[in-house]
């Protein structure tokens, strides 16, 4: 295990947060007062950020992004699975004047950062451990990556105020790990994909926004431990599935 593991994906994340920050100011700076055109334009610039960590891993890093259309992960989950089909089904039909914008945001989010901080991030942690045990070396590779996706999420804090944006650090580390978890056991991005393009939607369609405000103090700390304490286990349960 040699610092490079973790300077190469600690490096990606700062340029990406640049990078979102740099188009999101640039967005602000344009003045369009459309909402849906100023979402499609930031929604065209990320993609562009995604472009270019991918030519960045191609020609200097030479991580392998696995994808395929497989619902092995799906399929081996039922209940997940169907709990996913039923809460999509019914935030769609409670809140069909927000579907467009949350299909456009989340699918952006679901591609652009599974591509950057699963299928290249958590790929290259877990490609430069070398561990002899398989379990600890998943667990290493999330939890490192999980943290970085999360500390990423301080950007929000150029939209909303700090408590929020904390326990959304806090929460999307987590989310992040258990993504991760998912990516490394199945090795293939379209789960991760489908799961976080998901858990976006279903939080900008009932709201019409991604921006969090503030709640009190013992509600978001009661909140952000049963939300982590829950994807730990599901991560467990994954990982125990699959390796003895």
């Amino acid at each position: 295990m040699s610092l490079k593991t973790f300077k190469v994906p600690v490096v990606l994340v700062l340029l990406y947060g640049i990078l979102i920050v740099g188009t999101g100011t640039l967005v602000h700076f344009l003045g369009i007062k459309s909402e849906l055109y100023s979402t499609f334009i930031t929604v065209l610039l990320n993609f562009a950020i995604c472009g270019i960590i991918w030519f960045i891993n191609k020609k200097f890093i030479g991580i392998k992004i696995n994808f395929k259309i497989d619902f092995s992960f799906f399929k081996q989950h039922k209940i997940t699975a169907a709990a996913i089909v039923l809460i999509t089904l019914f935030m769609i039909v409670t809140n069909i004047n927000h579907l467009f914008i949350a299909l456009l945001v989340s699918l952006q989010a679901g591609i652009v950062e599974e591509v950057v901080c699963r299928g290249i991030i958590s790929n290259y942690i877990y490609t430069h451990l070398r561990l002899k045990n398989e379990r600890k070396q998943i667990w290493i590779s999330a939890i490192t990556s999980g943290t970085l996706f999360g500390l990423l999420h301080f950007i929000n804090l150029f939209r909303q105020e700090f408590l929020p944006t904390l326990s959304q650090v806090i929460v999307a580390a987590g989310i992040g790990m258990l993504f991760a978890v998912i990516y490394l056991i199945y090795k293939n991005l379209f789960a991760t994909i489908i799961i976080h393009f998901l858990n976006d939607f279903w939080i900008i369609i009932s709201t019409g926004t991604a921006t969090q405000h503030a709640q009190p103090l013992l509600s978001t700390i009661i909140t952000t431990l049963i939300y982590i304490t829950v994807l730990v286990i599901l991560a467990k349960i994954i990982i125990s599935r699959k390796i003895n």
